[in-house]
């Protein structure tokens, strides 16, 4: 499902996260749920409780983005060789 997600969709509606804001978030190290809540405000559980939604209720979806855009992200490895000769 969230290769399916487009940036701007709303992925938790307590907060107004977009999954493009996760998706950042990953790409900038939040590598587990803690530290997507922390940079983004997403799944805090102190939003509003509406109707339909429970705050917290997006916590799937949130690990979702983050397993799916880590699998595309690849931290940039430098030759310990090279380095090491410079």
């Amino acid at each position: 499902m969230s290769d399916l997600t487009s940036d701007p969709t709303i992925v938790c509606k307590c907060h107004d996260i977009t999954a493009g804001q996760v998706r950042d978030a990953v790409r900038n190290g939040a590598c587990d749920l803690t530290l997507i809540q922390l940079r983004t405000g997403a799944c805090r559980g102190i939003g509003a409780v509406t109707g339909r939604t429970v705050c917290g209720s997006c916590a799937p979806e949130l690990v979702a983005l983050m397993v799916a855009t880590s699998r595309r992200v690849r931290p940039a490895v430098r030759d310990r060789r090279v380095a090491a000769s410079a």
